[in-house]
């Protein structure tokens, strides 16, 4: 790997670290200000220390340079996201509670309600029947999803379907399989975030798995 590479890697562990402490921080912050800077810079130093691990449960790491990621690299933290969530609002009410705060300020546990009520919403909205990871090798997908990994080679796909929630943003591609792979017969996976402006919406990476799919099946079958 080049300097310029390593330099690259280590600004984007950085970064990411940053944002996942600060927003810890801040729920800390709302209660105990003095709590939230003496936790900041340990928890910013164990974030990067681990961030190895952690990249590769969340789905940041491609696993080799040869592939070509065409899915987008934060479904695993958006299907972990709303757990997350209330985990922390779970520490912020007990903090909460602990300190006597919400005597002073009875608006703060209205707080805590309106946030817990977003929490339920994105849990029910969340991708939870969506793969982890989806890799182009060239003549096969590799698929990842709760740490296992399954090949589907482009002759087994019999169909391609994108879809768009009414939003214009978030997309979804699923795959329909001629035989069940390891999950299932149809494999569903977020692509990259694109706004979709002409109609009927088009997705590049789709149409690009569907021709290909139909050239593998023609090829197989003569």
């Amino acid at each position: 790997m080049s300097f310029y590479a390593r330099y690259s890697l280590l600004l984007r562990r950085l970064a990411i670290t940053l944002l996942f402490a600060l927003m810890v921080g801040t729920g800390i912050g709302l209660v105990s200000p003095i709590a939230s800077l003496c936790l900041f810079f340990p928890l910013w130093g164990a974030l990067i220390i681990g961030w190895p691990y952690l990249s590769r449960k969340l789905g940041f790491d491609v696993p080799n340079g040869a592939m070509q990621r065409i899915s987008a690299p934060y479904t695993p933290p958006i299907k972990i996201g709303p757990f997350v969530f209330f985990g922390l609002l779970g520490l912020l009410l007990f903090l909460l509670l602990m300190s006597g705060a919400y005597e002073t300020s009875p608006m703060l546990l209205v707080g805590v309600g309106i946030m817990a009520v977003y929490g339920v919403c994105s849990m029910l909205t969340s991708r939870g029947d969506c793969v982890d990871d989806v890799f182009d090798c060239g003549d096969h997908l590799l698929v990842k999803k709760s740490g296992e990994e399954d090949t589907v080679p482009f002759s087994n796909i019999i169909n391609v379907n994108f879809s768009k929630n009414p939003q214009n943003i978030s997309a979804q591609i699923t795959l329909r399989l001629a035989s069940p792979g390891k999950f299932g017969t149809e494999i569903s996976f977020a692509p990259p975030p694109k706004i979709y402006l002409g109609f009927p919406p088009r997705n590049e990476i789709a149409e690009d798995l569907l021709v290909r799919a139909d050239k593998a099946r023609r090829g197989s079958s003569a």
